[in-house]
Formats: structure tokens, sequence, C-alpha cells
């Protein structure tokens, strides 16, 4: 019989009992401990009729809570949405009400936010604070309910669910080029196959110990966490304080074994000179996802952690995190790289994946095509999102299953060839490995400006992506743009808030009529922007 993700967390933390199982800051909590809060959060959501929404907003970041929130939500056979507290209430808000959850998961911390959440909700909620006392003086208005620890239910006083392959256990949202968040939901049997893949290509025991540097809102945080968790692994939280000075003592202090993060996080590490020859000797294996790695990343992170394997990893939000992985080879992977560019590797077992042109026809090996995605790992589909749904996931004339369109271009070099990263056949780009829909950016900046012309560019460039989002608006007489930053910043992610507004009086137009982004790339190098 074929075990649920929760059965295979239960499983691993009943084995593994008294060993660590969350590390944050000074705290620590064994794998017996987490269980135990994180059964507590499942009775209580259990214990309350609802409706058939499978949602639970989280609103937390790097506490203790927020973590026995996420696996308590599980416990109780619902998905949890993660909720990140740099956003503005208005977003939150408009986030829970597109998921249609009754529920919001917090913290002291954050409480005062999710008061706010619920003043601007459509709905009515229910908010849970725990980890400590509810803020003195917090209360909802009416039809809002708060709850705080002395209102959670006994420990193990939870119905374990059922085995359900289609079951949501997490949601995302995207970045959409529309202005409207996609949200992508991960089933169980998608989780499960992730985890199961991870486990053939890169084992964790109970002996390591994994760093956690993602933000809970990115899915590479939902993956380390799974994979520590469902192999008995010690999970390294760094505190809310963490800064990048502290990325060194975080490894030697906890003995990291198991490091993950976006390209742009090592280059600057080894700018700071935190990649010295032999720094790191605990580590096992040193992954990079979400932007383009290049070799020299490689190679200072080879020499500073002289027994770990170099990985690649690729993989977007709607096929569960990964489904493509690199290991660096001294030998072969110099000459298989595209210039300083590493390949992003080879489908993981069970994923299949297609380039093809732009009448989705398989292109042959050594040409450049979009990225197709299928299998176990592959979403089906956006939340009460027909329309971009059928867009991005389709079916293929010949060929069984649904394939997501990943809008990556790539190229195979040779049959059986890592595959390469060339860019985007749109324009999502990267910002610190955070996927960001620059005509999201555009409608939302047109709506707060009341103009229609305008171009969101990323800049400045990155070796791995772009620093953030700039605006420039063709805009007639004085504005206000710190206002008006102020209001773009109610209803974009954080990493999207344009960090200036360029005002002109027309925007750049190429020979065939479209905006000229060159042009304004040269704009942007020699404007210091209103704002």
């Amino acid at each position: 019989m074929t075990s649920s993700l929760v059965e295979i967390l239960m499983a691993a933390a009943a084995e593994h009992a008294e060993r660590p199982a969350l590390i944050v800051g000074d705290r620590q909590l064994r794998y017996r401990e987490l269980m135990t809060e994180a059964s507590r959060v499942a009775a209580t959501l259990q214990s309350y009729p609802g409706d058939n929404n499978p949602f639970v907003a989280v609103l937390g970041a790097r506490d203790v809570a927020t973590y026995t929130q996420l696996v308590g939500t599980l416990f109780a056979g619902r998905a949890y949405l993660p909720l990140e507290p740099e956003a503005r209430a208005e977003r939150l808000a408009g986030l829970v009400d597109r998921a249609g959850t009754s529920w919001v998961l917090t913290t002291p911390a954050h409480a005062e936010l999710a008061a706010a959440v619920c003043e601007l909700s459509e709905r009515a909620l229910t908010v849970v604070v725990t980890g400590g006392a509810i803020p003195a003086g917090l209360a909802l208005s009416a039809p809002h309910r708060l709850l705080g620890e002395r209102d959670l239910r006994a420990p193990m006083d939870h119905e374990v669910p059922e085995c359900d392959p289609d079951r949501p256990v997490y949601m995302l949202f995207t970045s959409g080029s529309t202005g409207q968040p996609k949200g992508v939901v991960i089933s169980d049997s998608n989780a499960r196959a992730f985890l199961a893949a991870m486990r053939e290509l890169m084992p964790l025991t109970e002996q390591d110990v994994v760093a956690q540097l993602f933000k809970l809102t990115f899915d590479p945080g939902t993956g380390v966490m799974l994979q520590a968790w469902a192999s008995g692994a010690a999970l390294v939280v760094p505190p809310a304080d963490f800064g990048m000075l502290d990325e060194a003592h975080l490894i030697d202090a906890h003995g990291v074994t198991v490091w993950t993060a976006v390209p742009s996080r090592s280059i600057l590490m080894r700018r700071l000179r935190q990649l010295r020859p032999g720094a790191y000797p605990s580590l096992r294996y040193v992954a990079h996802g979400g932007e383009a790695l290049t070799r020299d990343v490689v190679e200072a992170w080879r020499a500073a952690a002289p027994h770990a394997v170099i990985v690649n990893q690729y993989g977007p939000t709607e096929a569960t995190v990964m489904v493509t992985q690199y290991v660096w080879d001294p030998q072969a992977s110099p000459e298989e790289s595209e210039g300083d560019r590493v390949p992003i590797g080879h489908p993981l077992p069970g994923v299949e994946v297609l380039v093809v042109d732009g009448e989705l026809r398989e292109v042959p090996a050594g040409a450049e095509g979009e990225l197709l995605v299928a299998g176990p790992q592959v979403a089906r589909g956006y939340w009460r999102d027909a329309q971009r749904t059928a867009v991005a996931f389709v079916r293929l004339p010949g060929r069984a299953g649904v394939y997501y369109r990943t809008g990556d271009i790539v190229r195979r070099r040779g049959p059986g060839g890592p595959l390469h990263f060339l860019g985007r056949a749109d324009d999502q780009i990267k910002v610190l490995g955070r996927r960001i829909e620059l005509g999201e950016v555009e409608a939302v900046a047109r709506k707060v400006l009341g103009v229609p012309h305008v171009a969101a560019l990323g800049w400045p460039r990155t070796e791995g992506g772009y620093d953030g989002v700039e605006i420039v608006a063709a805009v007639s007489g004085a504005r206000d743009v710190t206002a008006d930053r102020v209001a773009m910043a109610a209803l974009l992610p954080p990493e999207a808030v344009p960090r200036r507004v360029h005002m002109v009086d027309e925007l750049p137009l190429s020979s065939n009529g479209k905006i000229d982004r060159r042009a304004l790339e040269v704009l942007l190098s020699g404007d210091r922007g209103n704002g």
C-alpha cells in the first residue's frame, strides 16, 4: 500500500523521535516535540466545522511556530498556503480571498498583520496565533474569530487523513502576466514523486543537517523541508536577524551537510570572501537552483567544500520544485557547459521532457526550443483558473499525459546530452531566484499611474538574473512617485515592487513598433530615476 506524504513524515518522526528535527537560532525541537506541537494544530483545525476548501493560510517566516503550523496543516488533511510577512496586507488579503480559505495561522510577531488582512478580506476568517501570547489589545471585528495557544486541542487528538493521491498539500501563488497571480496546487502524489526521485539522486540520512535558506513562498523552501523531514535529518532555519555575513557561522556552528541556495547568494558569499579553500569540510551536497549557475561559482564551491557533490537543479513551481539535475564532473562538465553556464542537466526519474518548436513539435537534438515537462510531479493546473490552465497544461497528439509548458528556451547538445537553459520565450525574469512576470508589474503600474504606456524591466543585471525591477512610464506632469511605489507595493510581491520609477515623455519604439527595451536599458544605466 502506498504511504501518503503525512504517513511518510510520521514514520520518519517515529523512527527518529529523539533526534533534532528543527533548529531556529538557539531553539531546537526533536521530532517527538515537532510532532506533538503539529498535532495540536491539526486537532484544532479538525475540531471546527468548515467548508470544503482545503487551504489554510500560514503567515510566518523563520520561527518554530510557523513550521509546526505547516506540519499541523498537513496532519489535518489540509493544504498550506504560505504568506510572506514582508508583503502588504492588501496583497495578502487578495491571496486569501483567491484561495477561498477561512483560516490564517500566524505567530505573535505577525498577529497585527493578520488582523489587518481580516479587515481587508471578503471572507470570515479564523486567526490562530501560536508560539506565544496574543499581543495585548489585539481583537478582531465580527465575523472574524481569534484563537490562541489556550484554544489549541490536546496533542495526538486528531485523525490521520486517509491516503488520497489527489489531495492538495500546498499551494503557491506565482506571478501572472495579466496582473493576477496564479495559484499552483501541488498534490500528495506530486510531492511523493518528488521525494522518491530525490531519495534516488540525492539521498539524505538522519545524520544530515540541512540548511533552509529559502522563503516558504518559494517552492525550494518546501522541497528542502520535505527532503529533510522525510529522511530524519535536522532542518536548520536561520533566525529572523540572519544576514549574509552569518553564512559561514551557520555552516560551522551546526555542522551543515546540505546547502541549497540561489546562485546569487553564492556570488555574494564569494565577494565577501566566504568561499575560502577548505572552509566547509562538513558539506556533502551543495545545490543551486532558481537562476543560471556559472562555472566560477562552481569552482569556488569545489575549493571551499572539497568533500561535497556540486549539483545544479532546475524546475518550475508547476512541476514540484525541480525536474532536472546536473552533477558537476571536473572532467566532463567543462566541455558540457555552454560558455560559462552550467547545464541544467537530465530529467529526474519519472519525469519526461520534450524540446519543441512553436507548433509544439519535437525538435532534433542540438536545436533550441521550449521545454515541456510531463510526469507524476506535474500539477493539474491553476487554482480556479481554467483559462490559464488550458494554455499552460497541454496534451500532445500521439502522446499520453499532460505536458506543462515552462516557457523556458533550452537546447540539448546531442542525443543523451544534458539540457542547457538559454532564456525565456516571454517577459518573465528571475529576481533573486523568484519568478516575476513583467506583465504583472506593468498591469499594476498602469493601474496605479493611470497611464497606458508603461514598461517594466529587470534591472540591474546580475550573473544569475536581476537584482530588481524598475518602471519606465510615459507620464506628463509631476507625480509623487514615492506614493506610487507604496501603492504598487500593496498589489505586488515584495521582489516585484519597482525600485525606481522613471518618467519620460514617450517610450522609445523599435522599427516594428514595439517598445525598444535595449534603449530603455541604456536609459536606466544613466538615469538615477524619480524615486
